[in-house]
């Protein structure tokens, strides 16, 4: 499989072959197993809130900030399917990147990477009339391991270590230019017998590969004044989880209520916790986000979820962001978007209209 000659189709719009495809998301389950529930990473990040399928504009979106790369390092907030015309292309765009920069590229799990969702609103359709039935039950197979949040730290010194200027090591699928392999995980295993058999839940993520400064790696008992650190989640917070440490320790592929909270919360103006309109998660208040960023040592928490008009909103006496990556979303909406680029000591927005060409007419999808 030539991840390269892949990557290259899929800018010109050209789908892999079903073999390429299986290989892609069967190699993408493989990584993603080895993630926990919440990702520990560092160094400099740009953080994209939903796609919804619309993918010239997320050409459009690294053509402006970088497309992803070692030294370019990206982590997705979910949502990348429905609604848009070309969810199955994001998907497969963002999983041969995860697969060439591994250690550089991180996606997160939103509410609409779920069956019960991506059958009703658009998803389900596109993969039939671009593959076939088996390749949505792949597809929806993949999204079940996906991480559920992270937890960033950005190094507010200048110590001029590789990690805080956001370059990692080289990354296995790079020197290779193939797919990872792990010769514990048969290629065909199916996601439930990975998880039986590992146990992955719980599982705490190492720091081997990163390069950066032992703040950076959370190792140094410096004063949390060097550190910036950001929690980054597609919908929001839970009453079950005060502590970041106790999203590990449940298993991310049961469709339960852990799951949900994390997927569809949404932040409030009452205090408190309240039942979510949405009919899943929560409303949360200021004060929850106070105290879950004091608990946590949270300088900002990340999320997206909610359609934002202007394409970015800051709360909550700026330790909320919300932002959106699908500018004029469903092509009709006539709103801004915007991606969030964390740096040395904080963040700034981007943000960016619609590209010339949403739809890609004349281009043959």
């Amino acid at each position: 499989m030539d991840l390269d000659k892949i990557l290259e189709n899929l800018k010109k719009c050209i789908l892999p072959t079903e073999n390429d495809l299986f290989l892609i998301l069967k190699s993408l389950n493989i990584l993603h197993y080895d993630e926990p529930n919440t990702l520990e990473l560092s160094g400099s990040f740009t953080l994209v809130g939903d796609l919804h399928g619309q993918y010239f504009d997320l050409l459009n979106l690294f053509d402006l900030n970088g497309w992803p790369s070692e030294s370019r390092k990206y982590v997705f907030l979910g949502d990348y399917v429905d609604r848009g015309a070309h969810s199955v292309e994001i998907f497969i765009l963002l999983s041969v990147i995860k697969l060439k920069y591994s250690d550089s590229v991180f996606l997160l799990r939103g509410n609409h990477e779920t069956e019960n969702l991506n059958s009703v609103y658009g998803f389900k359709k596109e993969v039939l009339n671009k593959y076939n039935l088996v390749f949505y039950k792949l597809f929806c197979e993949s999204m079940q391991f996906m991480a559920i949040c992270a937890l960033i730290t950005v190094c507010d010194k200048n110590c001029g270590c590789t990690g805080c200027e956001g370059i990692l090591n080289e990354s296995y699928s790079e020197k290779n230019n193939s797919f990872p392999k792990n010769n514990n995980i048969l290629i065909d295993e199916s996601c439930e017998d990975i998880f039986a058999a590992k146990n992955l839940p719980g599982k705490s993520m190492n720091t081997k590969n990163l390069n950066g400064c032992d703040i950076c790696k959370g190792l140094s008992n410096s004063n949390t004044e060097n550190k910036f650190k950001v929690f980054a989640v597609h919908g929001g917070l839970s009453p079950k989880y005060d502590q970041i440490n106790q999203i590990n320790k449940f298993n991310r592929m049961l469709n339960h209520s852990n799951l949900h909270d994390l997927l569809w919360s949404d932040p409030s103006e009452e205090p408190g916790y309240k039942k979510n309109t949405r009919g899943a998660g929560y409303l949360f208040g200021e004060d929850i986000v106070n105290k879950f960023c004091k608990n946590n040592n949270i300088s900002l928490i990340v999320r997206s979820h909610q359609l934002v008009q202007d394409g970015f909103e800051l709360k909550f006496d700026g330790k909320l962001a919300n932002i959106w990556s699908a500018p004029n979303y469903c092509y009709m909406c006539g709103n801004l978007a915007s991606v969030i680029v964390l740096k040395k000591g904080g963040f700034e927005e981007i943000i960016y209209d619609k590209c010339d060409n949403q739809l890609g007419n004349n281009i043959i999808c």
